[in-house]
C-alpha cells in the first residue's frame, strides 16, 4: 500500500537536494496528524512510538539481549550479537526525542542493526525524560550510564579501550557531554570515539536552517520550541555549555568523531559548524551530510533507500572507529 500511495506523491523531476518520494509521503502523513493535537509530552510519546513501527528497518535477532537497572529511574538494554567475541568493542547509546520522548522500544531495531552490522555490544540507556524530570537530569544519567559502563568492561565482555559513544538529535547531545565530561574529569578513560547522528548541540542556536526548515519536516520549529519548553525551566543560561555542549571552549581533546547532518533538518547548521571547528582544531573526524534527507532517517531506513545508504555509512565508520582505524 505504501508504494501505492507514492505513486500520488507530486515530484519534479531534477529539483536538487529533494527529498525522496517515500521520504516526503511520510513527512506529508506526520504533518497531517501532528498539527492537529495539543501537543504533550504524553501525547508526543505515543505519536513517535507508532512513528518507529511502519518505515523501519527489519528487526535483526540478537544472540543475547538483557536490562539492568542501575536505580533512581535509570535502566540500560545491553545488545550482544551472533559472531560476538569477548574483548571486543562497544557503543554506549543515546536515543533522540528532544530530552522529552524516545525509550528503548523506539530505538530498539537501530541497535540491533548496529550491533549485528558490527559485531559490537550495543548498551542502549533509558534515561529520565522531561518534563518530569528537567536538565540536567538527562545530563546526569548520561554520566551516570557510562560510569556504570566502564566499572562493567570486564563483566560485558567488552575492551576497556574500545567502547564508544552515540546517539541522535538529543542523543548526540548527551554523548557529545559524557565525552566532555569525562575529559574534564581526568580519572576517567576517555571514550575511544564519538558518534552523532544529526545532533542537537545549541539549544537556543541562531541558524538559518531554523527558519529554512519552520515547517513540514518531521523536526520543524514548533516541536523544538515544545522540546525546549519539556527540557528548561525558566531561569536556564542559554549559553551555559552544559545545556548546549556544542558551545563548549574547549573541543580540542574529544576523541575521533563522525557527525552525520540532513539536509532538511533544522539542526543542520549547528552540525556544520561544530564539524568546522573540529577540523580547525584538528580532531579526527569525518562529517556525512545527506541534503536529500530529513531529521530522524535513522527510523525510516526500511522504506527510503538513500535513508539505508546514509545509516549504513554511519554504522560503517563506527566499526572504523571501534576497530582503532581513523575515520577519513
Amino acid at each position: 500500500m505504501f508504494w501505492i500511495l507514492g505513486l500520488f506523491v507530486w515530484r519534479r523531476a531534477g529539483e536538487p537536494n529533494q527529498l525522496p518520494w517515500q521520504a516526503r509521503l511520510i513527512v506529508g502523513s506526520a504533518n497531517l496528524v501532528v498539527p492537529k493535537i495539543k501537543l504533550t509530552a504524553k501525547r508526543m510519546r505515543r505519536l513517535y512510538r507508532i512513528q518507529a513501527i511502519p518505515w523501519n528497518l527489519d528487526s535483526v535477532t540478537m544472540a543475547e539481549i538483557w536490562q539492568e537497572d542501575l536505580g533512581e529511574d535509570l535502566a540500560v538494554r545491553i545488545y550482544r550479537p551472533t559472531g560476538h567475541c569477548d574483548g571486543g568493542p562497544s557503543l554506549l547509546y543515546f536515543h533522540g526525542g528532544g530530552f522529552a520522548i524516545g525509550d528503548l522500544d523506539t530505538h530498539d531495531v537501530i541497535c540491533r542493526y548496529i550491533a549485528d552490522r558490527n559485531r559490537l555490544v550495543v548498551v542502549a540507556v533509558d534515561y529520565r525524560l522531561a518534563p518530569e524530570h528537567k536538565f540536567p537530569a538527562q545530563i546526569n544519567d548520561a554520566d551516570r550510564a557510562y560510569l556504570w559502563l566502564t566499572a562493567n568492561v570486564d563483566r560485558l565482555g567488552i575492551a576497556s579501550d574500545r567502547v564508544a559513544v552515540g546517539g541522535d538529535s538529543a542523543g548526540g547531545t548527551l554523548a557529545l557531554s559524557v565525552a566532555l565530561s569525562s575529559i574534564r574529569r581526568g580519572d576517567l578513560k576517555i571514550p575511544a570515539f564519538l558518534w552523532m547522528i544529526y545532533p542537537w548541540l545549541e539549544l537556543y542556536g541562531d541558524y538559518a536552517s531554523y527558519e529554512e526548515c519552520a515547517a513540514d519536516l518531521l523536526l520543524a520549529k514548533p516541536l523544538t520550541d515544545f522540546f525546549r519548553d519539556q527540557y528548561l525551566s525558566a531561569d536556564e543560561d542559554t549559553k551555559d555549555p552544559a545545556l548546549s555542549p556544542g558551545l563548549a571552549v574547549d573541543l580540542s581533546e574529544l576523541p575521533p568523531t563522525f557527525i552525520a547532518t540532513a539536509g532538511h533538518d533544522p539542526l543542520r547548521d549547528e552540525g556544520f559548524a561544530f564539524a568546522a571547528r573540529l577540523k580547525e582544531l584538528g580532531v579526527p573526524m569525518a562529517h556525512d551530510h545527506r541534503a536529500d534527507l530529513v531529521h530522524d532517517f535513522l527510523m525510516i531506513g526500511g522504506v527510503v533507500p538513500e535513508a539505508r545508504e546514509a545509516i549504513n555509512t554511519a554504522v560503517d565508520a563506527l566499526g572504523q572507529g571501534v576497530g582503532l582505524s581513523i575515520v577519513e
